[in-house]
């Protein structure tokens, strides 16, 4: 353990985001003066494998921040789970190896998807996966054994969703509940740890205060887009008026749950790029037929390069660099490769491509006022309704 933590376990305090396409851990440490400053751990996990002079196949490892929410278990080793960017890599190539998006599935009682081999039957038990090997790796870095942790999970989950969570950490080590058996506060809600940090870097002037000033009572929204929920609640701020120093954060409304994300902007462009594949094959009725009865084992390969092209069209749209650096000369983005089933598919996307494709999930025709009308609302699977959802509760 580094000089920068006392020795007892309690005393490091570890933060857990288990989320849909990655999770991360953070630790927090308690300065002298009292301010306390997180630091993401960046947790080793295997990249890529290598063949040694004895054609034995290593892993190659390296340490990042972010850890791709990735489990997959390698048959060949009676189903050792692997996780993180190599278990990634393996989805397009033995999707039924490899879980992914496990936090959706959170609170049902099998695991679709993957084989009936799998020891791990259970969304619980994958999710241990990735907590265990982030409590493991910190705690070989740390030099000390971790059993007590928080973790985040959606305001909108259920009794029975916060159970499971509560389950996968039971099974990762941490400790749920008391000597006396009632339970520990092992979760928080995502929405909660953005406000609480947020102020906490305010505080300890990391960001500046102009960007929220608590000088008077503020009612704040809070909008988390993830991997495979989104999560919006809206918050009242203040001071206390015996103890300004302390803020009053009190939960006005929250929105329903709501299963939208990343996952599905990926598949809403893989799918796009498979009705395009076709159209690449059209003139040879035999290969689009094959085509068509290799569609499962496409659509993992595609679904990835899906979600590269989306991340190349966000950052382009998110740094201050010349289009010609994301694109070529007509702003355009190249994709595809090989897809494993002897065919492979290259194509390229316009930005106003990708926004078309998912305009359906943007909520265009929606206004601010609709808030006073929800139930006259038909399109309800866009990123606007559940905040008119929040809006309409907390009026």
């Amino acid at each position: 353990m580094t000089n920068n933590f006392n020795r007892s376990i309690s005393d490091l305090c570890v933060g857990i985001d288990l989320g849909t396409t990655n999770s991360v851990l953070s630790i927090v440490n308690i300065k002298a003066n009292g301010d306390a400053v997180s630091k993401v751990v960046d947790i080793p996990r295997a990249i890529n494998v290598y063949t040694t002079l004895g054609d034995k196949a290593r892993l190659t490892n390296e340490k990042r921040s972010t850890l791709p929410s990735f489990v997959y278990y390698e048959e060949e080793r009676n189903f050792r789970p692997i996780v993180g960017d190599f278990a990634k890599k393996q989805y397009p190539l033995r999707p039924h190896l490899v879980a992914k998006s496990i936090k959706s599935s959170m609170g049902k009682n099998t695991t679709e998807g993957l084989s009936s081999d799998i020891p791990d039957d259970t969304p619980a038990k994958v999710s241990a996966r990735i907590l265990t090997h982030m409590l493991k790796e910190t705690e070989k870095i740390y030099h000390t054994e971790i059993k007590d942790a928080v973790i985040t999970v959606p305001a909108s989950f259920d009794s029975v969703m916060c159970k499971a969570t509560r389950d996968a950490a039971a099974i990762a080590g941490i400790k749920v509940f008391n000597d006396d058996g009632s339970e520990r506060p092992v979760l928080l809600s995502e929405p909660n740890a953005v406000i609480y940090d947020f102020i906490n870097q305010v505080k300890n002037g990391e960001i500046p205060d102009i960007l929220l000033d608590l000088s008077s009572p503020k009612k704040v929204l809070v909008f988390d887009l993830g991997g495979g929920t989104l999560d919006i609640t809206m918050h009242d701020i203040q001071r206390r008026e015996d103890n300004p120093e302390i803020l009053k954060i009190n939960e006005i409304a929250t929105n329903r749950y709501t299963l939208l994300g990343g996952d599905d902007f990926d598949e809403a462009i893989a799918e796009e790029m498979y009705r395009r594949l076709l159209n690449n094959y059209s003139k040879y009725a035999d290969v689009v037929k094959n085509i068509r009865k290799d569609k499962n084992a496409i659509m993992p390969q595609l679904r990835a390069y899906a979600e590269s092209l989306k991340i190349d069209v966000s950052m382009s749209s998110s740094n201050n660099l010349d289009d010609d650096f994301w694109g070529d000369d007509n702003g355009s983005f190249d994709v595809g490769g090989p897809l494993g089933t002897g065919f492979s598919y290259d194509d390229s996307f316009s930005k106003e491509d990708v926004e078309s494709i998912l305009s359906e999930f943007m909520g265009n025709e929606l206004t601010f006022n609709d808030y006073k009308r929800l139930s006259g609302i038909k399109n309800t699977r866009n990123i606007i309704y559940p905040i008119l959802d929040v809006l309409n509760k907390a009026a």
